[in-house]
């Protein structure tokens, strides 16, 4: 894992409701992973 995505990790952890599951959250990190790197571009 990138920094940024540890980073996102641990904030969103932090905040979301813990009825989240790990596949919807993972999915939510890819998609602001790829934003990110849109952005970086």
């Amino acid at each position: 894992m990138l920094e940024n995505e540890r980073l996102l990790y641990h904030v969103g952890q932090s905040f979301l409701p813990k009825q989240l599951t790990k596949q919807c959250f993972n999915a939510l990190l890819i998609k602001i992973t790829k934003i990110h790197k849109t952005f970086r571009q």
